[in-house]
């Protein structure tokens, strides 16, 4: 009886071992599908992030209405020449490896004739300096929103949690910068925890010979 409760906790141990995975580190709502709209909407909230409006922008925009998102169906529209880019979103992720170096990715859209320019920072988390990034003109006609550009932009997190802070820049002309498909990949995974397909060999390893130490010594 001793004998099968060992070989019970060592293939629990064994198990948990093999299906050890490292922490998921992602934005909620990171393509703002959560709160849908059939058209062209301001918001004060947004499910998972902390908004600032002055009553103008942001814009939750559906595609049926303007733009031409290919992440999904919605975008937002931060402020620009409407409120002098006074209105902004903030969130924060947890689950960083302090010290890695990490990039930050999103869609980024002009409005309308400018060259549309939004501003990343972080306000808690991580002493990377903030950065201006500035999105192509739109194509012309009634394609508001219509040229998408992947934008990028590495960080070093101080802190296992970072808040982000994005927001348009005050005076620069832009109009409402559009914004879609935030991503987060760490560039460098830390050596001492093991990618998932390694923990699955290990694992797998491990519960064969369990299973034969148990066995034999049955006998």
């Amino acid at each position: 009886m001793l004998v099968r409760r060992l070989c019970l906790v060592l293939l629990v141990v064994v198990l948990g071992t093999a299906t050890a995975v490292r922490a998921d580190t992602s934005f909620v709502n990171a393509g703002f599908e959560a709160d849908p709209t059939s058209g062209f909407m301001h918001v004060s909230s947004l499910t998972g992030w902390t908004v600032f409006s002055t009553g103008a922008p942001p814009y939750l925009i559906n595609n049926a209405t303007y733009g031409n998102t290919p992440y999904g169906s919605q975008f937002l529209a931060l402020g620009g020449i409407e409120d002098n880019a006074s209105s902004y979103i903030e969130q924060t992720v947890s689950g960083f490896n302090v010290g890695d170096t990490y990039q930050l990715s999103w869609a980024q859209s002009s409005e309308y004739v400018s060259s549309d320019q939004l501003q990343v920072s972080f306000t808690a988390g991580s002493s990377t300096a903030s950065q201006i990034f500035t999105s192509v003109p739109y194509p012309g006609g009634g394609q508001f929103w219509f040229n998408w550009q992947t934008m990028t932009m590495d960080f070093t997190p101080t802190s296992t949690d970072v808040t982000f802070h994005f927001q348009g820049v005050p005076n620069s002309g832009s109009y409402e910068v559009g914004m879609d498909n935030l991503q987060l990949a760490d560039l460098t995974p830390s050596t001492g925890v093991p990618e998932p397909s390694s923990f699955l060999l290990l694992g797998s390893g491990l519960i064969g010979l369990a299973g034969l130490f148990c066995k034999k010594t049955a006998l």
